[in-house]
């Protein structure tokens, strides 16, 4: 019985086109929802957006800033210039329509479905089992964040090149003619670069690659690789070898040199948990839950919501342990088995999964996203065992078998998603959702409320805000990413809006006293600033301005210098009032409230009083 099928025009167009065709298909209603979560200040709000033809900034800036232009601490340190490039590049010729950055995520994860459906075909060289590793890819529900969430575009991209490098590292380690294969290499290497520049989780290339080698060296799979590469029987000459050493190289210097130099900093910053060995036993004991959802996704969600392991005696750490030994066990088994493909799907799950795994401090613990990239490696690790579970001598017999648990897995994994996908019309509808099966999701009910506080529904805002400071207060015992300085700014912002300034102090206050560090957030001590206002305290209003000033390193903006000017003229310098009343109008008055403020101070200055 031959190993290979004879890839026919049609059998290639079939193999290229159904994925693609199966993610626009269940991703398509998905096309107009509503800008969800991060894409509101991202995209709506502009924070990721350049100015037209400035696109060279992007190379040179973190993707979060503070408004001084610095690295934002309150988000992990993401350096991502192509994914700001493109999401400018749509702004400034579509605007703020959600179904053209939605269209170009899809379109993206089209483009990586058919490429992944080539890989696999590269490495199965069979027409059934290629093809239903890309279907799997496709319909797993964990893949819906990065095609129907436009923030996270830059994952569906990432991917595309991470696979074309994995592609020309194949062809390169398969290949007998050296030149052609350096060229395959050095193609390869190019594609890690622009994986690099799209998102960082890229950096796991060069021990994919050398998870690939293994598998040829090892595993003899795909066995027209591992018999061209036995050629190369001094290291010097092998063509894998020299990829993997650029690669290297290249990553070092990306971790150690260009990256820390932009964002400032070198890592996520501290542990979470206040000790490292808490960090990692927290990491270990959470891995069988996050690796059973993985496998079998019958709940996705958005919830970030991680128990902290505190002992080594925890039953769910010794199971991690076991989880991890014993995957480690299985790939070596897989290799002695001559089973190369499952050994590198199993080695992929696990290298792509382990950089956001939590054993490195993050501001998330845990996120169904942080497993996307691992789900090309479960597919081939999946369809491969099935392969050999069915093996029949006659290959009609093991096609349709492997075709019908195919579908089956197929048919399950796209209903988990065409169930879970309506939650991403709106942020409400999505958090509402993740709440009801986890209330302790602190940045879901954080955005929730946001977005309630946004639509002027004041009321719903201040329950969930009340509910998320008593969540806050009380110190449960899991990890659950939730921005304090930004949920007391917005706290205070409703209670003003209320009317409620004597709420709004009270509640700033009672934070500086537990988190210090308050005091250098600007959003929040404006808000304060302008609370005190309200109750007529103008000189501690004024002290905490100009405070926030000395901390910028940028000209402040136009709402802060009209502060200042309130409460200059309430002292009765007219002069100071009129030099903060100018800076303001230099910095641009950019909506009609600050129009109409500046209107008014000008009047009082006018009169010589407040």
């Amino acid at each position: 019985m031959s190993n290979t099928d004879s890839l026919t025009p049609l059998k290639a167009l079939t193999l290229l086109g159904a994925p693609a065709l199966l993610l626009i298909a269940l991703y398509f209603p998905s096309l107009d929802y509503e800008f969800v979560w991060m894409d509101i200040p991202e995209i709506k709000e502009g924070n990721l957006i350049l100015p037209e033809y400035d696109y060279v900034n992007a190379f040179f800036r973190p993707l979060h800033v503070t408004q001084s232009g610095r690295s934002d601490t309150s988000q992990n340190p993401y350096y991502r210039p192509l994914q700001l490039l493109m999401v400018s590049s749509i702004y400034h010729r579509v605007g703020l329509t959600p179904r053209y950055y939605r269209a170009s995520a899809i379109a993206i994860g089209a483009a990586y479905s058919a490429l992944f459906a080539f890989l696999a075909w590269l490495l199965f060289r069979r027409f059934i089992p290629a093809l239903a590793a890309s279907l799997i890819l496709v319909a797993h529900p964990f893949s819906i964040e990065s095609f129907a969430w436009i923030s996270a575009i830059a994952e569906g991209a990432a991917a595309f090149w991470i696979v074309a490098s994995l592609i020309l590292a194949l062809l390169a380690m398969g290949e007998a003619d050296k030149k052609r294969a350096l060229r395959y290499v050095i193609g390869s290497c190019l594609c890690m670069v622009v994986a690099l520049l799209f998102k960082e989780k890229s950096v796991v290339l060069p021990v994919m690659s050398i998870a690939l080698l293994i598998s040829l060296r090892f595993g003899r799979q795909p066995q027209w690789a591992s018999l061209n590469h036995k050629q190369y029987a001094d290291w010097r000459d092998d063509p894998a070898i020299w990829l993997i050493i650029i690669q290297a190289f290249t990553v070092f210097g990306y971790l150690s040199v260009w990256r820390p130099m932009i964002l400032e900093i070198g890592t996520a910053g501290a542990s979470l948990t206040g000790s490292m060995t808490t960090q990692w036993l927290t990491a270990i004991g959470n891995w069988p839950a996050t690796m059973f959802g993985f496998f079998l996704p019958i709940h996705p969600t958005t919830s970030d919501v991680t128990p902290i392991y505190r002992s080594f005696s925890e039953p769910a750490v010794w199971a991690g342990a076991l989880l991890g030994v014993g995957s480690f066990g299985l790939w070596i088994l897989l290799l002695r088995w001559r089973m190369g493909i499952a050994a590198f799907g199993l080695a992929w799950v696990w290298i792509a999964f382990l950089p956001t795994a939590n054993l490195v401090p993050m501001i998330h613990a845990h996120a169904d996203r942080y497993l996307f990239l691992s789900i090309g490696g479960g597919a081939l690790f999946l369809v491969s065992v099935i392969q050999t579970l069915t093996h029949s001598n006659s290959q009609r017999t093991q096609s349709a078998v492997m075709l019908g648990v195919s579908i089956a897995l197929v048919a399950g994994l796209s209903a988990q998603t065409v169930q879970r996908l309506p939650d991403w019309r709106s942020t409400k509808t999505l958090f509402t959702a993740d709440l009801a099966r986890d209330p302790n999701f602190q940045e879901g009910r954080f955005h929730l409320a946001r977005d309630l506080y946004l639509k002027g529904q004041l009321n719903q805002a201040a329950k969930e805000i009340d509910t998320l400071i008593r969540i806050e207060e009380s110190e449960l015992d899991v990890l659950s990413n939730i921005n304090q300085a930004g949920l007391y700014q917005m706290a205070c912002n409703v209670y003003m809006q209320q009317n409620k300034a004597n709420y709004a102090i009270a509640v700033i206050e009672s934070f500086q006293v537990r988190h210090p560090q308050l005091a250098n957030h600007v959003g929040a001590m404006d808000c304060y600033g302008q609370a005190l206002e309200n109750q007529g305290d103008n000189d501690r209003a004024q002290a905490i301005y100009l405070g926030i000033i000395d901390r910028l390193q940028s000209n402040p903006p136009a709402g802060l210098s009209l502060a200042l000017a309130r409460t200059y003229i309430t002292q009765g310098n007219t002069i100071k009032s009129l030099v903060w009343l100018r800076k303001a109008k230099s910095s641009g008055l950019g909506n009609d409230f600050l129009r109409r403020e500046a209107r008014r101070i000008s009047k009082l200055i006018g009169q010589g009083r407040l």
